[in-house]
């Protein structure tokens, strides 16, 4: 079907006449009793471990890309960064006491990670080339009977320490781990291999700073025994099993992305369509329910668009940064703490790249337009804290109010029209939504209008989009052109084209 008709056949879907469609939305006065409360670093960073360095530098020298977005990032935030270092090759990381170097990884030809990673001395020093208050959640290698796993995790741990302070706020044995072995079995090695990290770190057995689970998203969970619950391989169960029994878990932690990189029904509309996405997140309702219920805050430590690294044409896209929006707002309205956008250089669903590898240049990708315009949002009033309220959802239309955890006040809306349109179909075929917001004390309140824009979603240059009529420069990673603010058309109305997206500030 060419472009134009299939627009046509949109709107005939939709009862429409024109490329153009009117909804009402009515705003609550205040957010729901006991939603959470987040801060701006609920977007939080997850790291391949062997591509750390590379994402920092040291204390005389930092890659300008890495250091113009940390420094964006933080300074609209208004919160100090997370970072969780980890991931696949965290499994295979060694520590070598007269290593000169500070990280080597060791690659097979064709495959974009790294099968080992040696650590020496002078790794800790990457540290330094983060915000004073950045904090950081490490990974180390697991599991314990292999032997010198665990004398390279006690030094690792107590270097880190050592550098960090209190600014080490986790720790994460081994990455999406399922071992040959029972659930009872595998919390009894936990417990111990913590006990032992514990004693010879902090001199403190009891230290609450692991993560718990760390495990593949509820959608994958495999169960030893299908009629017995407490055998899946999920958070619940290891709780049940008695991983806390210490008070050493700090986090309960499941990894989610949408789908692998090459399921055939994936294409940008896919990634882009509120269902989907809520799908995902409501899959861990029970989990985080569970972990809440025991005072364990329930985090997605490890998440992104597609498994695998990424899919060229949708992970690297301005559908991309559409997704990463809904999909953060959407999150944090429930009961998940805490997301961490995993990355790495060479791979496509990366927010940047600080160089080039696996036959992917260096550079920010459109994705980080969506980070950029959270940090707007939740960080706005000094980054007081925000609550989220999901006011509009459809499949391809969605809009989220934002207030003040403080005074309940509405402080924000961002809305998102999520057709997903390539400038090719032409500008005759772009569905165009009207959004007439009706909220309190609209009369009196000062509405800005910020626009995330691009020439459609499958847009792949990071010059070519525009937050507030502003773009981020692709190698340097610094924020370029005059900033321009709109205002809501009469009645409350928001014009939103396909593959658009908006936030709303309120000065009440």
């Amino acid at each position: 079907m060419n472009p134009l008709c299939r627009a046509w056949a949109m709107l005939s879907l939709l009862g429409l006449s024109s490329a153009s469609r009117n909804i009402s939305v009515q705003i609550p006065d205040h957010p729901v009793q006991d939603r959470q409360v987040i801060h701006a670093n609920y977007q939080s960073l997850s790291i391949e471990f062997f591509s750390f360095m590379e994402y920092s530098g040291n204390a005389t020298y930092s890659n300008p890309m890495n250091t113009n977005l940390i420094s964006q990032i933080r300074d609209l935030g208004n919160a100090p960064i997370k970072v969780r270092i980890g991931g696949s090759s965290q499994s295979s990381v060694w520590w070598i006491p007269d290593q000169e170097q500070r990280l080597i990884g060791y690659y097979e030809d064709g495959i974009d990670k790294t099968y080992n990673v040696t650590l020496g001395p002078a790794f800790f020093s990457a540290f330094d080339a983060w915000p004073e208050d950045t904090e950081f959640v490490l990974g180390l290698p697991y599991p314990k009977d292999e032997e010198g796993l665990l004398e390279a995790s006690i030094e690792i741990a107590a270097g880190a320490y050592e550098k960090l302070g209190p600014r080490l706020v986790g720790l994460e044995l081994g990455n999406e781990r399922q071992e040959s072995v029972s659930l009872p079995e595998f919390t009894e090695y936990f417990v111990d291999y913590a006990d032992t990290i514990n004693e010879a770190v902090f001199g403190d057995k009891n230290k609450k700073i692991y993560t718990a689970g760390t495990f593949l998203a509820p959608t994958l969970i495999e169960c030893e025994d299908p009629d017995d619950e407490t055998t899946c391989w999920s958070v619940e169960s290891l709780l049940e099993n008695g991983i806390n029994k210490n008070g050493v878990i700090k986090y309960a932690d499941t990894h989610q992305y949408m789908l692998l990189f090459d399921t055939p029904i994936v294409n940008r509309q896919y990634l882009m369509n509120h269902n989907n996405t809520a799908f995902f997140v409501d899959s861990h309702h029970e989990l985080a329910a569970h972990s809440t219920a025991q005072g364990i805050p329930y985090i997605l430590g490890e998440t992104n668009s597609l498994f695998g690294h990424g899919q060229a044409g949708i992970s690297d896209t301005f559908a991309a940064a559409l997704w990463t929006i809904d999909y953060t707002l959407y999150s944090a309205q429930t009961n998940i703490t805490s997301l961490g956008f995993h990355q790495s250089f060479g791979w496509r669903y990366s927010a940047w790249r600080p160089i080039s590898a696996f036959g992917e240049p260096a550079g920010v990708l459109p994705s980080y337009y969506g980070f950029w315009l959270v940090q707007e949002a939740l960080g706005a009033d000094g980054g007081w804290g925000k609550q989220v309220e999901v006011v509009l959802a459809e499949d391809q239309v969605t809009a989220y109010a934002i207030y003040d955890s403080e005074t309940g006040a509405l402080r924000s809306l961002v809305a998102l029209n999520l057709w997903s349109w390539d400038e090719e179909e032409g500008e005759d075929s772009r569905l165009e939504i009207s959004i007439h917001l009706q909220y309190k004390g609209q009369g009196g309140c000062r509405a800005s209008v910020l626009k995330l824009t691009a020439a459609g979603a499958d847009v792949k240059d990071p010059e070519a989009v525009r937050l507030a009529g502003q773009y981020v420069d692709e190698l340097e990673g610094s924020v370029r052109g005059s900033r321009k603010t709109g205002v809501l058309g009469p009645n409350g109305r928001l014009s939103l084209k396909a593959s658009e997206a908006a936030l709303v500030t309120f000065d009440c």
